[in-house]
């Protein structure tokens, strides 16, 4: 008999993320980063915020470089 295959939506989400994707985790320390959780905390959209300042340093540092 053939034995009909279903699709795993989770399986096949995991495998998309897997390929396409990089992830990062982080840990802060909560007496010596508390400054730094604070304000994290009150970004809306912390993946956003994290990547424009990753950019904004590597545009600084290229406009270093040139000089």
């Amino acid at each position: 008999t053939m034995e009909k295959k279903t699709f795993n939506q989770a399986a096949y989400v995991n495998e998309y993320k897997k390929k396409f994707y990089k992830q990062y985790a982080f840990r802060f320390s909560l007496k010596k980063d508390q400054a730094i959780i604070d304000h994290l905390e009150k970004q809306a959209d912390k993946t956003n915020y994290i990547k424009s300042l990753i950019q904004r340093d590597i545009e600084k540092s290229e406009k270093e470089s040139s000089l």
